[in-house]
């Protein structure tokens, strides 16, 4: 070997672990400089301040951004080809998009005006800095989380984590000067955060009049991210950002979409995404036809924006300002039919969006899709024709909320006027929810189907199964579970609130507890009225329902299943 190849082998393997070294301290202060940047936004655009608090917070921005600089130099010169493997277009792109920040550094400002002086002031912008060094903060914090979870721990209680920790920094974030009007206490603040995360839209106070358009914002955010799911957002940006997803990270991916196996998990995530932000654009485009008769331009597209949002991912929640909801547009044929399909589409789940999408055909779907289209047709069928008997409701009321009865939260009518039965059939509504794999909530369609089928196949002497093909009896055994365990958080939940708020009628009480549960959001008028303690309660329970029954069990199960097996013995039933 020539003495110039021993002497670059000699080099290389003395500097190396210098290099890694070199390279892990500068990974671990751009983490902190993410944290600093997100922190620094949130104080400026959170808080009055001065002007020598404004002048500290641009120091602020001037040293992370001289830390993504470096961090990406060193990366980029120092491991070239580790880097070239990991990073992928989007990386290479926002890198080439960071440099570009040198050029008003290099280069004056050019004197002739012009295109190129425009050039220049934009690249010199605070806009563009601040928007470029947010995505490089949320792809680091990203790629953190991820390796987090890659460590051994029980994905029911990290999932939990991860939603109450959303929850919390949303609390704090509701809290701040700018974003409400008048102010707000911690308890209303945790409850409007819970009920965003959670997707429900149960409210204590109005989100039209009482927060602000930062705070609306960041309402929007909240929903956006408790629809997906934490992880699935956390996994979404790793992948943005050209990381590897371990192993442990698409188990937080499958229990956050609610998935039977790994196959495809990342696929799937990818695919969430861009139909999430594809239904939620048209959404918005379309609402914005009718909001914009009735509110200025800028109005409007705020009021169609966090409206598409909270359709799609059954959140339910308005700004549209009196507790109102949309009963306004009660008789606007087009919002409804939009407001509809927004929260049918997000209620029916992403894996059988994407199997109608592959097939296109009902024979070819799978077991799964077929029972989900066939009982969420079925439900919305019934109910409509149910409401509209019970109450005196016109076919389009008593169809919207047969639809928004399953975790969408929306009504065009006010709710405390309707019958007992009328109530009675939406809390039935309720509890079923959406379907698996969805943005909503309940115990599942899926889940009431394979009950139904268990229960004819008892009186029939046949096997559990639909449409060809045979149910697991591991199935229907969940099944059973999650119903009875998700009846006893109701009956539990109910008892307290009666006990809290002894002032309502328990129909009323029983309502909110059920929509609570269901991550509906609907409700008779009575939420904003509950003391403390009863707030606290619905929080709990709005919690529980959005991670499920099963998944809060879980975080408690530790222990190996026994090997000791005892003699079976008969029980008399029925």
């Amino acid at each position: 070997m020539k003495i110039y190849h021993k002497f670059l082998l000699y080099q290389n393997k003395l500097l190396k672990p210098y290099v890694r070294i070199l390279l892990g301290l500068v990974e671990a202060l751009t983490y902190l400089a993410s944290l600093l940047l997100i922190v620094g936004v949130i104080y400026e655009h959170g808080f009055p301040l001065s002007v020598d608090e404004v002048a500290k917070i641009q120091v602020l921005y001037k040293a992370v951004w001289i830390i993504f600089l470096i961090d990406v130099t060193l990366h980029i010169s120092l491991e070239y080809r580790s880097t070239k493997k990991q990073y992928r277009k989007l990386a290479w792109i926002l890198s080439g998009l960071l440099y570009l920040t040198l050029i008003p550094v290099i280069f004056h400002r050019p004197e002739e005006e012009g295109a190129i002086l425009q050039f220049w002031e934009f690249l010199d912008g605070k806009f563009y800095h601040l928007v470029l060094l947010l995505i490089f903060s949320f792809l680091n914090l990203s790629n953190g989380l991820v390796r987090l979870l890659g460590r051994r721990t029980n994905p029911s209680l990290i999932l939990a984590v991860s939603f109450l920790t959303i929850i919390l920094i949303g609390t704090g974030l509701l809290m701040l000067p700018r974003c409400t009007v008048n102010g707000i206490t911690w308890v209303d603040s945790l409850f409007t955060a819970t009920s965003a995360v959670c997707v429900t839209g149960l409210v204590t106070i109005d989100t039209a009049d009482h927060f602000t358009a930062f705070g609306q914002a960041i309402m929007g955010l909240l929903i956006q991210i408790g629809g997906l799911g934490v992880s699935s957002v956390g996994v979404g940006l790793v992948i943005a950002a050209g990381k590897k997803v371990s192993f442990k990270s698409r188990t937080m991916a499958k229990e956050a979409l609610n998935v039977d196996n790994y196959k495809g998990v990342v696929k799937l995530v990818k695919a969430v995404l861009c139909m999430t932000l594809g239904f939620e654009l048209a959404g918005a485009l379309l609402s914005f036809l009718v909001f914009s008769r009735d509110y200025p331009f800028l109005h409007a597209v705020g009021i169609s924006v966090f409206h598409s949002v909270a359709s799609f991912n059954n959140a339910g929640l308005d700004i549209l300002g009196g507790l109102q909801n949309l009963i306004p547009y009660g008789d606007d044929v087009f919002l409804n039919i939009v407001t509809s399909a927004l929260v049918i589409v997000g209620g029916i789940g992403f894996p059988v969006i994407l199997d109608v999408a592959r097939n296109r055909s009902f024979k070819k779907l799978t077991l799964h899709s077929k029972v989900v289209l066939v009982t969420s047709g079925g439900l919305l069928l019934s109910g409509t024709l149910l409401l509209k008997l019970t109450d005196h409701l016109t076919w389009m009321q008593a169809f919207f909320h047969s639809m928004s009865a399953r975790t969408a939260g929306f009504s065009t009518c006010s709710l405390g006027a309707l019958s007992n039965a009328g109530l009675f059939v939406i809390m039935i509504l309720m509890f079923i929810g959406a379907s698996s794999g969805s943005t909503g909530g309940g115990v599942k369609t899926s889940t009431f189907f394979v009950l139904l089928q268990a229960i004819r196949s008892e009186f029939s002497k046949r096997r559990t199964g639909a449409f060809h093909r045979s149910i697991p009896r591991e199935n229907v055994f969940r099944a059973g579970m999650l119903v009875i365990t998700s009846m006893v958080l109701v009956c539990i939940g109910t008892f307290l609130m009666c006990v809290l708020a002894p002032q309502f009628d328990f129909v009323q009480i029983m309502f909110e507890v059920v929509s609570a549960f269901s991550t509906a959001g609907l409700s008779t008028g009575i939420t904003p009225e509950l003391g403390f303690a009863a707030k606290v309660v619905l929080i709990l329970i709005m919690f529980t329902g959005r991670l499920g029954v099963m998944t809060m069990v879980t975080i408690w199960v530790t222990r190996p299943e026994r090997q000791t097996r005892y003699t079976e013995e008969s029980v008399m039933i029925g």
